[in-house]
């Protein structure tokens, strides 16, 4: 029998591999800070936009053909990799999926080249680099997959940071040569250094992960019967992000807003990371517990972990509320002011995103991956629904609480699948709702000092209460039974 302390030692080292891949999407952070500050202040916020519609354009259909294949990976690669020791079954399976549906994109693409010009109204770009891009895109995010399927950070971080460098020497090198006519050149760059980085991340994967090639139908059965909710759910997923925003904002805004509402969002999305890094951590240990038949570990992680992960999110959000109308301005310059009104509602999202990111891996291990499903489909068509809404009547600002809405539902969706489990997060909620609440009056009332000081002070109630958590006795977790752990087989 293994003691509590083992299992604290065990999901201490998974913290390690998190900061490691944290690092490597940090250093990836900053690297797309600096390209996006490059491009903001070149473009201004019209080009901007039109820069923006290109990437709709490219995700929406890395979103709805893809998505799914990163969690399939992740669950079988890491099964396989722990009983068969290769993952080259998991991989031909995957790809006698994807490569159908690429062809199909690629086709339709062609087909409905005018259409496509005529949504993102660059002139002089073709539909072959977006193609190129969609594609170079996929193939790197399935060499990601591999390696955290195989608990290899270090080397995720490692491709991460080189695509990001790869983006930046070419747009530095365009901002210096180049001033006029810039838009369409970079976006060349952006498809030609991810075809780049996408080469070399598959030319350091062993042989054992793509030889013999070969389809097996006993795998590729049971990733159909794994995946399909995930690929239904690939539309919900599409209408839960920025993009499907971004495409309402085109046809009912000026295309200026729809560079202010992208930017807004990339902010949102990169302490969105701080939560989204962790599924590749968190999601093959539980299944490795799984697999070894200590599924009680888990207790850990939702009893202890992720209540605490919540309070320090929470507080992050809070902060960059009471910061954030000083700041944009200052980096991002003037230009782009308009931003502060959607990313203070966005960043409100940030607490529901955080919260479903913590208990999908719960739903994924036990192999629940019908209520992930559902809770995409419900918080997609209501984002919808609400975008069509409000859009129309508040511009960027309603887009950005029609997705706090689409958050809060699939977080509340997975919060009643996980049951049990999810009592710890509930107990927190009118805790963090209130710290946040009063954050963002003081967000929008920036003048007065009433709610920047209840800001303040409802920070340092959550600090007082994280610390009083973080110091408590163990021995409410004494309580669980002690799970018998093959720790030193997770750890190899």
């Amino acid at each position: 029998m293994r003691s509590q302390a083992d299992v604290k030692s065990y999901w201490w080292q998974l913290g390690q591999r998190y900061f490691v891949l944290l690092f490597g999407s940090g250093a990836t952070w900053l690297l797309s800070f600096l390209i996006t500050l490059m491009l903001s202040r070149q473009l201004g916020p019209e080009d901007y936009g039109r820069f923006t519609l290109f990437l709709t354009v490219a995700q929406t259909v890395i979103c709805l053909t893809s998505f799914w294949a990163g969690f399939s990976i992740l669950k079988l690669g890491t099964e396989e990799s722990i009983k068969q020791g290769s993952l080259y079954r998991v991989f031909w399976a995957q790809w006698s999926v994807l490569l159908p549906l690429l062809a199909l994109v690629v086709v339709g693409m062609v087909i409905l080249r005018e259409k496509v010009g005529h949504f993102h109204a660059i002139h002089g770009l073709s539909v072959g680099w977006i193609a190129l891009y969609v594609l170079a895109s996929i193939w790197f995010q399935a060499a990601q997959s591999i390696y955290q399927a195989l608990q290899r950070v270090n080397r995720v971080a490692v491709i991460q940071i080189g695509e990001g460098l790869l983006l930046f020497a070419g747009i530095l090198f365009l901002n210096y040569w180049s001033k006029s006519q810039w838009l369409v050149p970079v976006i060349r760059w952006y498809a030609i250094a991810t075809a780049i980085a996408a080469f070399f991340a598959f030319l350091t994967l062993d042989a054992s992960i793509w030889l013999p090639i070969r389809t097996d139908r006993q795998m590729l059965s049971q990733l159909v019967r794994f995946s399909w909710p995930l690929i239904i759910s690939n539309l919900g997923v599409y209408l839960m992000m920025n993009w499907i925003d971004l495409t309402f904002l085109r046809f009912w805004s000026r295309l200026s807003e729809v560079g202010q509402y992208y930017l807004a969002y990339q902010i949102m999305g990169t302490l969105q990371q701080l939560p989204v890094q962790t599924l590749p951590v968190v999601l093959p240990a539980l299944v490795g517990f799984q697999s070894l038949g200590q599924s009680k570990a888990t207790s850990h992680y939702h009893d202890w972990l992720l209540p605490r992960a919540l309070l320090v999110m929470s507080a992050l959000i809070c902060f960059c509320l009471l910061t954030a109308p000083a700041l944009i301005p200052l980096v991002f310059g003037r230009n782009f002011s308009a931003s502060l009104k959607p990313l203070g509602v966005l960043l409100l999202a940030l607490l529901f995103s955080t919260i479903f990111m913590g208990v999908m891996p719960l739903l994924k291990t036990a192999n629940r991956t019908k209520p992930v499903m559902v809770a995409f489909l419900v918080g997609g068509f209501l984002k919808l629904v609400l975008d069509y809404w409000w859009i129309q009547k508040a511009g960027m600002v309603g887009a950005a609480w029609s997705t706090v809405a689409a958050h809060a539902a699939c977080a509340g969706t997975v919060l009643i699948a996980a049951g049990w489990q999810a009592k710890a997060i509930w107990r927190l909620v009118p805790l963090l709702f209130l710290g946040l609440l009063a954050s963002y009056f003081s967000f929008i009332d920036r003048t007065g000092w009433l709610w920047k000081t209840a800001g303040c002070l409802m920070v340092a109630a959550i600090g007082y209460y994280l610390c009083r958590r973080v110091g408590l006795s163990t021995s409410q977790q004494g309580r669980h039974q002690e799970p018998e752990l093959a720790v030193a087989s997770l750890q190899g």
